[in-house]
Order: C-alpha cells, then sequence, then structure tokens
C-alpha cells in the first residue's frame, strides 16, 4: 500500500487555527498519521512579521499528558500528540482517509497563515501574501509547503519502503481576498497553482488540488456575497482537474469566520472520504447551478448534480432555503421540482432584469448572535439526497451541498445559462 500526503494552503481557516475541544473519536488517535514537529507542528511554519522563521514549538506536542522536550525531540510525530486539546482539520482528513484506504502512514501538514490575501498590498512587508510578497517575490509559504511535502514524503518513504508521488493540497481561503474582483482571484489562483506544481514536481510529487468555498461570517460580520467566492466557481469551470469538496456554509464556527472542533472535523472527514474515493477510482461529483428559465412568475434554476435534489429541513437558511433577490421581485416560496431543478415562485411576473443569490448573502445588521456555536448567516438549505453517517461526529451525516451562487437574470430573454 502507498503512504497518502496530505497538505493544507491558505490561511487560518487551512489548520492555522486549531479549535478545541478535541472530539471523542477513537480515528483521532490514529498513530498512523504523522506531521513534522519543526515550526507549528501540524499547523506549519512559525513567521515572524518579518518573514524569518520563529523557533520551533515542540511544547504543542504532548505524550501522555507530558510535554515533549525541545531538545532532541523527533523531527516527524504522529500528529495525535500535536494540539492535543483541539481538533485539527488535516488530522480528520487523514485519519479517515487512512482508514478507509488502509493506508500505512499518512503525512498531514499546513502551509498557512491567517488573514493573508494571495498576492500581498503594496505597503505591507514580511509574510504577507499566501503567493506574492509585496515586492513581487515568491511567499515563503509557498517554499515551506514544497519543503515541507518534500521532507515528508522522504520519511514515508524510508518508513514503508515506498515513497509517495501524489500530495493532495486542501485548498481553504478567500475570507482575506473577499473584495479581491473574482477575475483577479482566479488568476492569482492559476499562478500559485502552477508554480506550485512546477516545484513540487521537480521533487517527484504531483498535486492533486481539493477546493473548497468559504462559510463567510456569523451574523456579527458581513455574510458572504464574496468575490472570492465566485472565484472558486469560476476557478471549477476553467478547469476540471480541480476536486470540489463544497461549500462550507453547513458546518458550525468557533466565533465570527473560524470553524469550531465539529465543523473541522466534517470538513476534514468530507475531504478525507473523497481521496479515498478517488484513490479507489471513482469519482467524486457534486451539485453545480446550469441555468435558469422564466415562465411568468415561476422561475426554474438547473443544476448539473450526480443525485436528485433535497432541501435539508433542518439546515440554516437565510431566505426562501437559501435563495433571495436583493431587489427588485421577491420570493414567495422555492421547492424541488425535479430531481435537477428547483422552481422558484416570484410574489409578481418580473419586467426587468433581476439577481437571483443562493446562500450568497451581503449581511448588514450586524446582530451579534447569542453565543457558540456560530453559524454562517448567508446558509442554504439545498443539497442532494447523497448522504454518509459521520465518521467523527455522531449523529451527523456527510452531504453535498450546493455552492453559494448569484445568478443574472433577464425576463426579455426568457432563459439563460449560469455563469460564475
Amino acid at each position: 500500500m502507498v503512504p497518502l500526503l496530505i497538505m493544507a494552503y491558505g490561511q487560518s481557516n487551512a489548520d492555522r487555527y486549531i479549535s478545541k475541544p478535541r472530539l471523542d473519536s477513537e480515528l483521532l488517535s490514529n498513530m498512523s498519521v504523522i506531521t513534522l514537529t519543526s515550526g507549528l507542528g501540524v499547523r506549519g511554519r512559525a513567521y515572524a512579521p518579518n518573514g524569518r522563521l520563529h523557533k520551533n514549538r515542540i511544547a504543542e506536542f504532548t505524550i501522555d499528558g507530558k510535554r515533549v522536550a525541545d531538545e532532541g525531540a523527533p523531527r516527524v510525530l504522529p500528529a495525535t500528540y500535536h494540539e492535543a486539546k483541539g481538533t485539527a482539520l488535516l488530522l480528520s482528513a487523514g485519519a479517515v482517509a487512512s482508514a478507509l484506504t488502509n493506508a500505512p502512514l499518512t503525512g498531514v501538514r499546513a502551509a498557512s497563515k491567517g488573514g493573508l490575501r494571495f498576492v500581498s498590498l503594496p505597503d505591507r512587508e514580511g509574510v504577507s501574501g499566501i503567493y506574492r510578497l509585496a515586492d513581487g517575490s515568491i511567499s515563503p509559504i509557498v517554499t515551506g509547503l514544497v519543503e515541507d511535502a518534500v521532507e515528508l514524503a522522504d520519511h514515508l518513504g524510508a518508513q514503508t519502503g515506498v515513497r509517495p508521488d501524489r500530495c493532495d493540497i486542501l485548498f481553504l481561503h478567500g475570507e482575506a481576498d473577499r473584495s479581491t474582483p473574482a477575475e483577479a482571484y482566479v488568476a492569482q489562483f492559476r499562478e500559485a497553482r502552477a508554480e506550485i506544481t512546477q516545484r513540487l514536481a521537480e521533487q517527484g510529487l504531483t498535486p492533486r488540488w481539493i477546493l473548497t468555498q468559504p462559510a463567510g461570517t456569523s451574523p456579527r460580520g458581513d455574510g458572504n456575497a464574496w468575490q472570492s467566492r465566485r472565484g472558486i466557481l469560476m476557478a471549477l469551470a476553467d478547469d476540471p482537474t480541480l476536486i470540489f469538496a463544497g461549500p462550507l456554509y453547513p458546518y458550525p464556527l468557533a466565533d465570527h469566520i473560524h470553524y469550531g472542533a465539529e465543523g473541522k472535523a466534517l470538513i476534514g472527514e468530507l475531504c478525507g472520504r473523497i481521496i479515498a474515493q478517488l484513490d479507489a477510482g471513482e469519482p467524486w461529483l457534486t451539485p453545480m447551478p446550469t441555468g435558469w428559465r422564466l415562465e411568468g412568475g415561476l422561475l426554474h434554476v438547473d443544476f448539473d448534480t450526480p443525485e436528485p435534489l433535497r432541501i435539508d429541513a433542518d439546515a440554516r437558511a437565510i431566505g426562501a432555503h437559501g435563495f433571495h433577490v436583493p431587489s427588485g421581485v421577491g420570493i414567495a416560496g422555492a421547492e424541488v421540482s425535479s430531481d435537477s431543478t428547483v422552481t422558484i415562485t416570484l410574489d409578481e411576473t418580473p419586467a426587468k432584469p433581476f439577481t437571483l443569490n443562493y446562500a450568497f448573502y451581503r449581511n448588514q445588521k450586524g446582530d451579534p448572535p447569542e453565543g457558540p456555536p456560530f453559524y454562517p448567516v448567508g446558509g442554504g438549505a439545498l443539497r442532494t439526497e447523497w448522504g454518509e453517517p459521520s465518521m467523527l461526529v455522531p449523529g451527523r451525516t456527510l452531504h453535498k451541498w450546493v455552492p453559494g451562487f448569484s445568478m443574472a437574470v433577464d425576463p426579455a430573454q426568457g432563459a439563460g445559462r449560469f455563469v460564475a
């Protein structure tokens, strides 16, 4: 069997932020999921504002309640020893992927830093972009991703006799680039991906990119009508080799932007299942909007979907199951009218162009939520009938959710295709 190598790339939600508590799951004690002890362990390298590396924080590794000594610590330890009071998305992904593929070892590591755009603003110094710095040079986060992936791959090869030739990269980003034009965001993603792909290829590793669409904020923030969320859909439409895990609005938050322990576990598990399914030679397909048709006051929204669509009665959704019109006509209701169509009843027959949004909501109230767990304010209830009971969170089921989108509707045209 071939060992697995899983990296996370992005900002704080790409496991730079570890959520407490550690969930009570035997899988999260899997000793075959390993990480580097340098830097911040699973969380990746510890960068100072000037771009230099901080000292290693070995103290974040504990064995049987005792801190691992800084001096003489091994280069690699089981990831379950790291942040023992928290739940890491990468540990969840590695544990589930290992269990489903019987991989002998799985290496995990983040290359991320909170609050960073793809490309740094002109007045920023140090580690200020996950792809490029203000002076145009490649970010040390990219360099760290490649170097850490290679070190883990070499260790996996030495321990198992088989060095992995693939690196799965979980892409979790977009909060810092929420207002960056979607076209610019996609261009930066393409460039970063090409740079990382070339560097990994030089070291015998081929990346497989698994993308997510950010959830957005709690009711205290601005919602999730972000250009970066559109950018993710644009990137997916342009490149069929990219894998889309799905939108992250169904998962609970720890505060107003970071996923909580349960959310981390469920997102990680979903990614782990995707890796295992792809490794078994089976495709991973998710629902996507394709277009609209208008019949009087009825708006039919069509989807390309691997399984029949369903409305989830327990989902937290804005508007009509997540559908709303920011201005113009109103929505009286929405229902799944066929396996691949949602029919929206408008409160009048529209005469002027308008925008239909789904799980794409600009929040202006800023109402503080009652308390944790928080949920994204711009949620939706539309998913497919596919469901798998969670291996990590009892009572929860994983689903394929429809991503957030914004669709232009012109009554004079009668019908139209969706363009991200």
